[in-house]
């Protein structure tokens, strides 16, 4: 940028605000006391006389600018480009809002007597910028993994993250119809306060309380269905029971038919006689 600057006098060079609704700028909460610096390429049209100073303001977003700090004024500027480092000293801390500009004006001072050309830079290799102190609000410009709430969760809402303890303290919507989608992450503890509906299949990959389910359940579908095992603690409604000298008192399809002992023996041999029962024994033999 080119600006003539008066003889024996200032100059507006140039105006730089802040994008209007950025969202790093929106995240300000308060500007700071302390030192701004604003860094700056610049040169004159001769070595003698010429110098740049700049303006700190904060602007709202209804347009009221307010003078925050001016910075000293640069050595005097030579016919080639030079780094320029401008410092202002804000003494009060401002609030700021969404919808807040930072606004900084440059300056040109002419000491000479006739009106001289002062040019900046900026962008390309120079790093022009301004650097200053500020409190922010972090949470509008991160995403807290502590606590957030995702509400609700659409299409292309990915969070993808590594490492330990990155979604401690995630709380899913709760509404009763937000959707997180599929997760690929693993619990390493899961504790939960409430009741759990389940409307699709679980698949137990490891125990409960010890026991491995998976083979539990095929062993006492085994031991129920097996009539050799059976014998060895119940009895079951089939042929087997009335061949080993069981008779029925109702239909054998019955769960609750009930049994009547009609052979007793205590051994494979023959049966003892009736007078060798202890009375209130039962004695049945049968062969699997």
């Amino acid at each position: 940028i080119v600006q003539s600057i008066t003889a024996g006098g200032t100059t507006l060079i140039a105006s730089f605000a802040s994008i209007l609704n950025e969202e790093e700028i929106n995240a300000l909460e308060i500007l700071e006391s302390g030192i701004y610096d604003y860094h700056a390429h610049a040169e004159g049209a001769t070595a003698n006389n010429l110098f740049i100073y700049y303006e700190f303001y904060h602007r709202t977003s209804g347009g009221t600018e307010t003078l925050l700090g001016t910075s000293h004024d640069s050595g005097e500027l030579t016919t080639s480009e030079a780094d320029i480092d401008l410092h202002a000293i804000i003494e009060s801390e401002k609030a700021f809002v969404s919808g807040d500009r930072i606004v900084i004006k440059v300056y040109g001072r002419n000491d000479g007597g006739a009106a001289k050309n002062i040019t900046i830079y900026m962008e390309g290799d120079t790093a022009a910028r301004v650097e200053f102190p500020a409190i922010l609000n972090v949470q509008t410009v991160f995403w807290d993994r502590t606590g957030t709430v995702l509400s609700p969760k659409t299409a292309g809402d990915n969070i993808e993250t590594t490492g330990a303890g990155v979604f401690e303290g995630l709380t899913p919507y709760n509404n009763g119809t937000a959707d997180l989608g599929s997760v690929g992450f693993k619990w390493r503890s899961l504790f939960l306060s409430e009741n759990i509906t389940m409307t699709g299949n679980i698949t137990v990959g490891g125990t409960v309380d010890g026991i491995d389910i998976a083979t539990d359940v095929a062993a006492n579908t085994t031991h129920r269905q097996d009539n050799t095992q059976a014998h060895s603690d119940y009895l079951k409604n089939d042929a087997a029971d009335v061949g080993v000298g069981l008779t029925l008192t109702g239909d054998n399809t019955a769960a609750d038919t009930a049994y009547v002992p009609q052979t007793l023996f205590g051994t494979d041999a023959s049966p003892p006689a009736a007078s060798g029962f202890t009375k209130g024994s039962i004695y049945i033999q049968y062969t699997a």
